[in-house]
């Protein structure tokens, strides 16, 4: 769990460094509605969540990329998902940032440039997220280690 914690630290750390970058002209761009169903959320039976997914592709490049917010959020949110994509449709230029490592056909952006302007920039909500994950890794290695250590020692030794 230590090793965990220590790459969470690193990927916070160079979590710009990491990112790739790739500009082109936008080739088409769709939002839509994601219903998902997880069983295993909640105590009272299935959870729904819904979401507004922007689904983008650039000309000239194979990779597909994906925005997706909480419909709770954006009914507050100024930089909605459909604002993006109607900046996206009437730019000249594109720059996306992301990562390298796909967990599945499409990349999750983490900024979104359009002719020069940053227009999504998720890479501070991503570092607080890591940052959790980083202190509950270093929590749970040290109660573990402490197990570890009580249950070796004899019973007399024992200070609890």
């Amino acid at each position: 769990m230590l090793c965990i914690a220590i790459y969470i630290l690193v990927d916070i750390t160079f979590l710009q460094s990491n990112l790739q970058k790739i500009s082109a002209p936008l080739d088409t761009s769709t939002v839509n509605i994601e219903v998902v169903h997880d069983n295993h959320k909640s105590l009272f039976g299935e959870q729904v969540d819904k979401f507004l997914t922007l689904k983008f592709k650039l000309k000239n490049r194979d990779e597909r990329f994906r925005i997706s917010e909480s419909i709770e959020i954006i009914h507050s949110s100024e930089s909605s998902v459909d604002s993006l994509n109607n900046a996206l449709k009437n730019s000249a230029q594109v720059t996306v940032w992301f990562k390298s490592i796909r967990l599945g056909n499409e990349i999750s952006v983490y900024k979104l440039e359009v002719d020069g302007f940053t227009i999504f920039n998720n890479t501070e909500k991503e570092k607080s997220r890591s940052f959790n994950l980083f202190f509950v890794m270093i929590g749970a290695s040290i109660i573990f280690f402490y197990l570890s250590l009580v249950s070796h020692l004899p019973k007399s030794n024992l200070m609890l």
